[in-house]
């Protein structure tokens, strides 16, 4: 609780000098939509595994929370799809391809023809030494595969490879035309998928209907602040990790920003090969 509100004094702190600098007297207004409500003991961003085995489904998941990843578990696809619809932060799917009743490809089709899951990664498990089978997984959208028995290593790597070459969602705020020009060409052409919104609204409505990964963000914006909005998406939508863009006229550091929240500060003008730099760190944390 202590420390709950000291952090969010710091964040009124921070809030309160930069709006001084931008030479903003009253406060910019910010009502915050009621917290949205999320299924009581998940975790906001974690890798679900499906599996008829309870030692696989014990070992893959103890192996994730070892290793700094979160994860939920499910013994069926039945399971496992429900697990999906009712909990928004599932990063990536594990499952078995053998389970009796529905088995792993049922659950890989549900993924792949459904536009709200159809982006998750998807590893598939088997112990099935034929290729066709593995092929046929692969040929219905999985992303790998990996054969049982497994070590931790083997594991991790697959993960860490899939996560590595999954295209990631980021979000340009900015009302400034060009560096929104700028940063969306940078990201598409790094195999980013970049979404752009002129002010704080336009973006709320795009953390709503999509997975935004990450979000470059002015600090300044013409109705709310960047504070304002990270709060939001944290407070009523899921956990967006964000990464504020300045003017030099602003005197706040890096360290100001993450003591808020925030992963850091790029100051304008900006190198593009700097910005790539910074997105790259923020994703892999984030993972993580």
């Amino acid at each position: 609780m202590y420390v709950s509100y000291c952090l969010n004094s710091m964040k009124d702190q921070i809030r309160k000098q930069l709006l001084e600098q931008i030479g903003v007297s009253q406060p910019i207004p910010f009502q915050p939509k009621p917290k949205r409500k999320t299924e009581s003991g998940l975790p906001e961003e974690c890798i679900l595994v499906v599996d008829d085995e309870p030692s696989c489904l014990e070992l893959v998941s103890t192996v994730l929370e070892e290793n700094v990843y979160n994860s939920i578990t499910a013994s069926s696809a039945e399971e496992g799809r429900n697990l999906l619809q009712r909990h928004s932060g599932i990063s990536m799917i594990i499952t078995d391809l053998k389970m009796p009743q529905e088995d792993g490809f049922t659950l890989l089709k549900f993924v792949r023809d459904n536009l709200r899951f159809n982006k998750i990664p998807v590893i598939v498990l088997t112990c099935c030494a034929d290729r066709n089978i593995v092929m046929q997984a692969i040929e219905q959208g999985a992303d790998d595969f990996i054969m049982k028995p497994f070590t931790p290593e083997v594991l991790l790597t697959r993960i860490e490879r899939v996560f590595g070459r999954t295209k990631k969602n980021i979000l340009i705020v900015t009302d400034n035309a060009v560096s929104a020009s700028i940063l969306e060409r940078t990201l598409a052409g790094n195999d980013y998928r970049a979404f752009v919104a002129a002010n704080g609204h336009q973006a709320k409505e795009i953390i709503s209907r999509e997975t935004i990964d990450m979000s470059l963000c002015e600090l300044v914006l013409e109705d709310m602040t960047g504070f304002d909005l990270m709060t939001t998406a944290h407070e009523c939508y899921y956990f967006v990790p964000f990464l504020f863009l300045a003017d030099g006229n602003i005197l706040l550091s890096s360290e100001d920003i993450k003591s808020v929240g925030g992963f850091g500060l790029i100051n304008k003008p900006f190198i593009n090969s700097e910005v790539l730099l910074e997105v790259e760190k923020c994703l892999t944390r984030s993972r993580r």
